[in-house]
């Protein structure tokens, strides 16, 4: 009877190790930290224009990686810090006369274009309408560098 009762121990540290490893999305607490991360980046282009050269080179090509977010709420931040970028690009571009964010926001623009197109074949309006705003002001950008 003591093997039996020695059998039952070892079965439930096997439950134990099979219930931790059927984690699923919904229970998956990951998108609180991207979306956090995406507020803090979203606050420091606010708050620190004069770093926006670095900003760029730095945080560009990820947060269009982030464009495609599969939580669209997580999503929804990141284009929001995407449009803050570019609007402490165009107000830091006019004072600094510095035009090197747009060089480099000019560069990454088939590259928005594209997970933009992407994200416009969804069926939620939310991230739709982001895309657009944020086409709308990137191409604004453009429009000043190129004047």
């Amino acid at each position: 009877m003591d093997e039996d009762d020695d059998d039952n121990e070892f079965d439930d540290d096997d439950d134990d190790i099979d219930s931790d490893a059927e984690y699923s999305d919904d229970e998956d607490m990951s998108w609180k930290v991207r979306r956090a991360s995406s507020k803090c980046i979203s606050a420091l282009f606010i708050s620190r224009p004069d770093l926006m050269v670095h900003f760029y080179k730095a945080a560009c090509g990820l947060l269009i990686t982030r464009l495609k977010e599969r939580e669209e709420s997580v999503k929804l931040d990141v284009f929001v810090t995407f449009n803050d970028m570019l609007r402490q690009t165009a107000s830091y571009s006019k004072l600094s006369g510095d035009k090197a964010c747009l060089e480099i926001l000019s560069t990454e623009v088939p590259r928005i274009v594209k997970t933009l197109c992407k994200e416009l074949k969804g069926k939620s309006i939310k991230p739709k309408v982001s895309c657009f705003t944020l086409l709308q002001v990137c191409y604004a950008l453009i429009f000043i560098a190129v004047c």
